[in-house]
């Protein structure tokens, strides 16, 4: 492979590999308590925060 293509691929490459640092949170709520959690993207998973029972939440 000349330089001019190897450098090439190896752009190619880092554009694929950009990774977003960026959390999101999200929030499943049941009948009685919700559950916060963590999307992590460079461990490409969910990671859970806590529980909160509804009875010590003001709901409007």
């Amino acid at each position: 492979m000349t330089a001019s293509l190897e450098m090439q691929a190896n752009e190619y490459n880092e554009e694929e590999v950009v990774m977003s640092y960026v959390l999101h949170n999200w929030i499943f709520v049941g009948s009685t308590a919700y559950d916060e959690y963590t999307f992590v993207p460079w461990l490409n998973r969910n990671v859970y925060r806590r529980t909160v029972d509804l009875s010590r939440v003001c709901l409007l």
